[in-house]
This record gives C-alpha cells, structure tokens and sequence, in this order.
C-alpha cells in the first residue's frame, strides 16, 4: 500500500495546530513549521515526531 502524499501547506497546518495544542512556544512551532514547508519531504510521521521531541525539550529541567 503506498503513502498518501500530504502537502507541504498541510503539514505546516498541522504542526501549528497541534503544538498549540501540546502548549509549545511559539519559536518552536515556528521552526516545525519551517522544516515542514522546506523543500525536504517530511511526512505526517516526522512531524508528529518532532512535536513530541519539542516538547520533551521545552518540558525537562533546566541545567544551570
């Protein structure tokens, strides 16, 4: 069964939608929408991932 192809405006709806629903911060958002909507071919998939990496990130103590 092959992938379904999802547009590149798409995916950028998408991570911006869900990384204000995960509660990212803006510039972290930005930059999943960056990547999305560059030329690379990221899936639905990678997206998902990198909303949750982010959020990993914004989520753990911070090391002084």
């Amino acid at each position: 069964m092959m992938p379904i192809p999802v547009r590149a405006f798409t995916l950028t709806v998408f991570a911006r939608q869900e990384g204000q629903r995960h509660k990212l911060s803006e510039t972290s958002i930005e930059v999943i929408q960056q990547l999305a909507d560059s030329q690379q071919a990221l899936s639905l998939r990678s997206v998902i991932r990198l909303i949750g990496r982010a959020e990993m990130f914004e989520t753990q103590p911070k090391l002084h």
